[in-house]
Parts: C-alpha cells; structure tokens; sequence
C-alpha cells in the first residue's frame, strides 16, 4: 500500500500536478509590469546587436560558408552515405 492510498481522496486532488484545460495558465505579472520588462530587454538586446561581430567568430562563418559551397558543388552520388 503507498502513501497516497492512505490519503482522503480530497488530499490526493491536491497534490496532483493542475494541468490547464483551457489552455495555458494567465500570466501571474500584470500586463504594464510585462511591458516594461519588454522594453528594458529590447534595449539591452538591441545594445548587444550594436556591438562588432569578432574577428573570430568572422573567420569562422567565413569558413562555414567555404565548407557549404563546396559540399553544394560536390555530386552527391549516394557514395558513402549511411
């Protein structure tokens, strides 16, 4: 016997997960509150996309985008693939 046999039925309802059934649960922050947190990210986001691309991260794409032309202009005759 588990423990929540041992439980009035009433207990065990409230212990069980709520899952929404009309869809998922309102927001528990009010709607200006949501706003300016909205705003105070996109600032912060839009600060971050100002900043210059490393010269690392450059010489990788740039290798990324090598490596994907010369797989497009290789056939693909079926060799080798799993």
């Amino acid at each position: 016997m588990s423990s929540d046999d041992k439980l009035p039925k009433a207990s065990k309802a409230m212990n069980e997960p709520k899952t929404p059934i009309d869809g998922p649960e309102r927001p528990s922050l009010p709607p200006h509150i949501q706003g300016q947190i909205g705003k105070r990210l996109a600032a912060m986001y839009d600060e971050i996309l100002q900043q210059p691309v490393p010269d690392r991260f450059r010489l990788l794409l740039d290798q990324l985008d090598r490596d994907s032309a010369e797989t497009a202009r290789e056939p693909s005759n079926g060799e080798g693939a799993l």
